[in-house]
C-alpha cells in the first residue's frame, strides 16, 4: 500500500481489520481515511505522520472509528483531537 504515494482517500469500512499497517502512515497525500466498523484496538505510532489527514473530521471517534474497540491512540493523535 505504501507505493500508492498519490492516494488521497482510503475507505476501509467494515473489513474486520485488527491492526492498521504502518505502511498506511507512509501515504503522504492521504486526506480522508474511514476506518469504522473494524476491530482496531490501537493506531500505529507513526499515525501522526499523516499531515494532510483532516484530523477533526476523520479522527472523531463517534463517526469515523465507530464500531472499533480503540483503546490506545498515539499521544499525538490525542493532542490533536
Amino acid at each position: 500500500i505504501h507505493n500508492l504515494k498519490q492516494l488521497r482517500t482510503l475507505l476501509l469500512l467494515g473489513n474486520r481489520i485488527k491492526t492498521l499497517p504502518d505502511s498506511v502512515c507512509q501515504l503522504s497525500k492521504l486526506e480522508t481515511l474511514w476506518l469504522g466498523d473494524n476491530k482496531l484496538t490501537e493506531l500505529p505510532k507513526s499515525f501522526p505522520q499523516l499531515k494532510h489527514l483532516d484530523w477533526y473530521h476523520h479522527c472523531e471517534l463517534s463517526s469515523n472509528f465507530e464500531g472499533n474497540p480503540l483503546v490506545n491512540p498515539p499521544l499525538d493523535v490525542c493532542r490533536k483531537g
